[in-house]
Parts: C-alpha cells; sequence; structure tokens
C-alpha cells in the first residue's frame, strides 16, 4: 500500500495574504477583502516594491481579485468543491 500525505485547503479557507520584505524581512499581512490599497513599498524600511518594469503587485492585485470572484460564486449548492494543494509541509 502506497500512503501519500496531501493538504489542501478551499478557497473559503485563503483569508489574508502576507508580504514579507526581502530586505528587513518586516510582513504585511491584510485581509484579502482590504487587500487593495498601497503596498508599493514595505512599511517598515521603505523599500520599494513597485519596479517600473515588474508587473507583481499588478499580477497579485489581479490574484485577489480573482480569489474575491471565486470565494462569493462558490457556496453549497455547487456540484464540486475547488481546493488549492499546498507543497513544501513535508516534514
Amino acid at each position: 500500500m502506497t500512503s501519500e500525505k496531501r493538504t489542501t485547503i478551499e478557497l473559503k479557507d485563503i483569508k489574508t495574504i502576507e508580504l514579507e520584505c526581502q530586505k528587513c524581512h518586516s510582513k504585511i499581512v491584510r485581509p484579502i477583502e482590504a487587500w487593495f490599497g498601497s503596498v508599493a513599498q514595505c512599511s517598515n524600511c521603505n523599500e520599494p516594491w513597485m519596479l517600473p518594469q515588474a508587473q507583481d503587485l499588478s499580477n497579485l492585485n489581479n490574484l485577489v481579485n480573482a480569489l474575491l470572484v471565486c470565494k462569493s460564486q462558490m457556496n453549497d449548492k455547487q456540484p464540486y468543491r475547488v481546493r488549492l494543494e499546498i507543497g513544501g509541509l513535508e516534514p
């Protein structure tokens, strides 16, 4: 018999998004419902997070928006459940 450990979460389980500064390791944790706002720089060391050529935060905003839309559309009447698998949790 083969054993497999998997960790999954449902969309309703996603509550916050955390950003950690690579320079000072300070963290910003925001509920996804309150995500949209200025996160252009670290609130601790003021390291800029928005680079002119990077779309990182724009793409992250798109992800948050998509999560909010999907969460609002999911309910117990759906004929399926959506779960995301989390990697890297093996001991």
